[in-house]
Formats: C-alpha cells, structure tokens, sequence
C-alpha cells in the first residue's frame, strides 16, 4: 500500500492524473477511486517541492510522525493542565504511541492513516479547548468539524471517530449540562456534511470520486466483496 501511496502521489506532482481523478499507472488505477484524496494531494506537494527522490516519502512520514507525536503531547498537558506533575508526562503517551508495532510500521510505510490521524488528533484539540471557556467556543468547534471532513477525506469513514468526541468528553467529566453537549455536538457533525456539501456544489468530479469510492471501497468492503472473509462480521460471528 505505501509504494502505491507514493506512486500515485508522484504521478499527481509530475501532472499525471488530478486530485478528482488520481492515477496508479496508464493501465491500472487509471482513474484511482480506492481511496479519498487530500492525503496524496499533500504527499503530492511535497514531491513538487523536493523532486523525485526516495527520500520524499521518508520525509513525509517522518514530518507525519512529529506532527502526530506533538499533538499527542499537547492534548496530555490540555487535560492535566492543572496538575503540573502529570502534564510534565506528556512523553509518556508519546512513548506508548510510539512503541507500538502497528504504528512503527505505518509510519516506515506510508500509509494514508499517518495523515488522517493528523487532522483527527487535530479536532480532538479543538474540541477540548472549545470547553475551556465561552471564548471562541463556537468556532473552534466549527474548525474541528472541517478537521474531520480533512481525515475523512484523507482514509475515509474511519477518520469520522472525533464526531463522537463531544459526548465522550461529557461522559467523562459532567462539567458541561447534557443540552450544551448536544449542542457542541451538533456543531462539530453539522460542519463536515454542510462543507462537503458546498464541495459537492462547486466541484463536480468530488461528487463523482468519493461516489465511486464508498461503491467500490466502502459498499464492496462491508458486503465482502473485496476481502478473504466471507463479510465485515465474520470476526463477531
């Protein structure tokens, strides 16, 4: 998957393909509807800028992982903000983050989730500083709503899980009245969809690639159609 990450995003900087419409090779993946496209329209950038090299990638997963492990730290030392002993932790979740096989190993293989856990850990900050105070809050959590639409457009239904944020955090702390949380809420899931529906009005071929998306990827992927499992809930069953 990653030599097809950096692939594509290569053939979108040297002018193969466009963001709507991005291309593998002359014969396969030509349209590339597989997956969303802002994580290879960055990668892309960064090809522009630096040329075709190897190196690129590396740079790229390297810059992702920073970026992530950096918003890990600061959203530790939000939530312990008053408690100096432990927001001096904040290596700590670094560390866990970090060590993980899973996570090592989509950072040496750029994968698409390496961007998207970007602008998801990018929301969930928003959303926590929204609670501070009634400063801003409105905005931030509208900028944390097209954070999501950004993961969401980066890997898909799987960058959605900060929606569910708002009410995760009112589970856990109870210093906000459950009208206000669903208030919040709203917000943050009302964003998304109204951006991307402007997006939909301004930008024909991003209706037509994510439509192709969820029918080929999305819709195939739960009916079984695209995996060695006979369906999505083999595992349950």
């Amino acid at each position: 998957d990653g030599l097809l990450n950096s692939a594509i995003a290569r053939n979108l900087a040297q002018g193969e393909g466009g963001l709507w419409a991005l291309q593998y090779s002359k014969t396969l993946g030509n349209p590339f509807y597989d997956q969303p496209p802002l994580a290879y329209g960055l990668q892309s950038l960064f090809f522009k800028l630096f040329g075709d090299h190897l190196f690129v990638e590396r740079i790229y997963c390297f810059l992702s992982a920073l970026i992530t492990g950096i918003l890990i730290i600061k959203i530790w030392k939000h939530i312990f903000r008053n408690d100096n002993e432990l927001a001096a932790l904040g290596w700590l979740p670094f560390l866990f983050w970090i060590i993980t096989p899973v996570v090592f190993w989509s950072y040496s293989n750029n994968m698409l989730e390496n961007t998207m856990t970007i602008f998801d850990l990018a929301a969930i900050y928003m959303i926590l500083k929204a609670f501070d105070t009634n400063n801003k809050t409105v905005l931030r959590l509208i900028f944390a709503g097209a954070l999501v639409l950004a993961a969401f457009l980066s890997k898909g239904p799987v960058g959605l899980f900060p929606l569910a944020a708002v009410f995760i955090y009112w589970l856990s702390f109870k210093n906000i009245s459950f009208s206000k949380a669903t208030m919040y809420s709203v917000i943050v899931v009302l964003t998304p969809v109204l951006l991307l529906s402007l997006l939909f009005l301004f930008e024909q071929n991003a209706f037509h690639n994510l439509s192709e998306f969820f029918r080929h990827q999305v819709i195939d992927s739960v009916e079984g159609k695209r995996e060695l499992a006979p369906n999505r809930y083999f595992i349950i069953k």
